[in-house]
């Protein structure tokens, strides 16, 4: 006896919360991208916190510089994070496109 095969269903729900969560992960990408370059483009005296006329407190240049090592290494996170987010949507908008076995 043959067994009947259901149409193959694509889950429209399932395809749309894929693609939502692909759309939050370019979100979290752009959001780093659009930091690193306002990061970068940022001077190193603004960014030291370092002007003219003044004497160099080697203490203030250290914190700040800290300061600047700890946000890019925050872009760095987040940009994995990202990355990560972006690629669980895309899996799952692939998965429930899929016909069921």
């Amino acid at each position: 006896m043959k067994e009947k095969r259901t149409p193959a269903r694509r889950d429209l729900l399932g395809s749309l919360v894929g693609l939502a969560v692909f759309i939050v992960g370019l979100a979290i990408l752009w959001f780093v991208f659009t930091q690193a370059k306002e990061l970068f483009d940022m001077p190193a005296r603004k960014a030291l916190g370092i002007s003219t006329g003044k004497t160099l407190d080697f203490n203030d240049v250290g914190i700040q510089a800290l300061g600047v090592v700890i946000r890019m290494l925050t872009l760095l996170v987040m940009s994995v994070v990202g990355s990560i987010v972006a690629n669980r949507g895309i899996t799952m908008f692939v998965e429930s496109r899929r016909a069921p076995k």
